[in-house]
C-alpha cells in the first residue's frame, strides 16, 4: 500500500463557509480532510488515501468527493509529488532553471525529457528542484 494525497478543486472561492468546513471535517476526518485554496482562490478539499495504485486512489477519491458536485478537477499525488506541491519554494520553474544554468528554456526541457535533470510535474508545468540546479552549477 502507498500513501496518496487526493485534492479536489471546487468552483466556489475562498473563504469557505462554516457549513462546508464542518461538512469536510466531519466526512473526511478519518482521512485527514482539510480545506485550502488554489492560486485562483478556488476552494480545495484535500485528504490522504492508502491504496495499492494511483488508479485505486483515484477511484476512492472520486467516491469520497462525490458529495461536492461543483468539482472542477480531482488530482492524485504520490508522496514525492505532494512534497513538490506543498513546498513550491524548493522548486524552480523552467525559466528560473534556464536563467540559473545560463541556457535556454528549450535546453532545460530537453534535459528533463532525457532524464538528465530531475523534475516533477506541477499541473501542466515542470518544477525543477533547486538542489538539482545547485549540483548542475557546481559541475560547470
Amino acid at each position: 500500500m502507498e500513501t496518496y494525497t487526493a485534492i479536489t478543486t471546487l468552483s466556489r472561492t475562498a473563504p469557505p463557509d462554516d457549513a462546508l468546513t464542518d461538512e469536510v471535517l466531519t466526512i473526511l476526518w478519518d482521512v485527514g480532510g482539510t480545506l485550502t485554496a488554489d492560486e485562483w482562490q478556488r476552494l480545495q478539499i484535500m485528504c490522504t488515501i492508502e491504496a495499492d495504485s494511483m488508479d485505486n486512489a483515484m477511484t476512492t477519491a472520486c467516491s469520497l468527493f462525490s458529495r461536492w458536485p461543483d468539482q472542477v478537477k480531482v488530482e492524485i499525488l504520490n508522496e514525492a509529488e505532494f512534497v513538490a506541491w506543498a513546498h513550491p519554494q524548493d522548486y524552480a520553474t523552467v525559466t528560473q532553471a534556464a536563467t540559473e544554468l545560463g541556457v535556454s528554456r528549450q535546453s532545460i526541457l530537453q534535459r528533463i525529457q532525457r532524464g538528465t535533470l530531475p523534475a516533477r510535474r506541477r499541473g501542466r508545468r515542470w518544477a525543477v528542484p533547486w538542489s538539482a540546479l545547485n549540483v548542475a552549477t557546481a559541475r560547470g
